[in-house]
């Protein structure tokens, strides 16, 4: 498998009609990261800057990210007071009605890829497909999350349904109001993907399609309930134990599997 890590060739199409709402998620107070790099794709993809609420986890961010951020590039700050990461998601859900079409979008993102028919790695071609895609993917497994490989290595020409681990980094859903509410600050992706197929008996992961990101320090969340990855998986194993494995390989990591499936 060859890659080409080059983002999008700016050109000039017109702006597309984009018929989502994106959500961009900031985790690392860094509105130049934020500028430079998501902001600065979803430009090269064309999408209507005003299709765009960069959400805040506090009032005193608000004007820190106003210097910073271009006008044009998005159109929305919005601040949601919140002292965990789970209420900041929730938080940014109830923002937005139900059956709402989100795209959510990590403030770090590096490059969008995508595998080509040849198994070369290459740039994303259109931001609008990926959203039609998934969104189309889940009406068909009548479920409402969708979201991408969780790395290069793992990308093959594949689409699944079942109990799936969908990154953080970027990913769709189909808003469902207070039918999924997040209670955990670490590996909140995790409990995202279990409950959302808890509800809805699947959920869609485009394993021809990923995310890079640029390595940030620090999180939304003040205060957290889990010191560690190990703590953290072990909540999760704790709460939802008929969909959650513990890797014995790797202290901390987890495999997402009905407990009615796994080999013993």
């Amino acid at each position: 498998m060859s890659c080409s890590y080059s983002k999008p060739q700016n050109n000039t199409r017109k702006k597309v009609h984009f018929p989502f709402e994106i959500a961009i998620v900031t985790s690392s107070n860094n509105p130049v990261l934020l500028r430079d790099s998501t902001l600065n794709i979803l430009k090269s993809y064309r999408i209507p800057f005003m299709k765009i609420t960069v959400f805040l986890s506090n009032k005193e961010q608000d004007s820190f990210y106003k210097k910073y951020l271009l006008k044009n590039t998005y159109g929305t700050l919005h601040t949601i007071p919140s002292s965990n990461l789970a209420e900041y998601y929730n938080s940014i859900q109830a923002y937005y009605a139900p059956g709402t079409r989100i795209l959510y979008v990590k403030d770090c993102i590096k490059y969008i890829l995508e595998l080509s028919s040849n198994k070369t790695v290459k740039p994303l071609k259109s931001l609008l497909a990926l959203c039609k895609s998934g969104f189309s993917e889940c009406e068909k497994a009548n479920t409402c999350l969708w979201g991408l490989c969780p790395s290069v290595t793992g990308m093959k020409h594949t689409l699944g349904t079942s109990l799936n681990y969908i990154s953080g980094d970027i990913w769709g859903c189909i808003n469902p109001a207070n039918d999924i509410k997040l209670t955990q600050d670490c590996k909140e992706d995790y409990e995202r993907s279990i409950q959302y197929f808890r509800k809805y008996k699947s959920v869609v992961r485009l394993n021809m399609i990923t995310a890079v990101t640029h390595s940030v320090v620090g999180v939304v969340s003040k205060n957290t309930d889990c010191d560690s990855e190990f703590n953290s998986a072990i909540m999760l194993f704790q709460k939802y134990p008929e969909y959650v494995s513990l890797k014995k390989s790797k202290s901390g990591e987890l495999i997402l599997r009905l407990r009615e499936v796994m080999a013993e």
